[in-house]
């Protein structure tokens, strides 16, 4: 995948041991700042998901 550059990957996997490691978390999920990091998370991951995913719909649509 040429359309992706290092620091794509980069957040990504910073992304994905953060979750890794929040689900650690989990047993004590009923603390709202568990909560908060949960959210926060799961927020970040789903714009990183566009981000890439407008990246190749560009990358797709200049190389047509």
């Amino acid at each position: 995948m040429n359309f992706l550059d290092k620091s794509d990957f980069t957040r990504s996997k910073v992304l994905c041991i953060i979750l890794f490691f929040s689900l650690f978390l989990l047993p004590f999920r009923n603390n709202m700042v568990i909560r908060y990091i949960f959210l926060v998370e799961i927020i970040c991951m789903f714009l990183n998901a566009v981000y890439i995913i407008f990246k190749w719909i560009k990358y797709w649509k200049k190389n047509k």
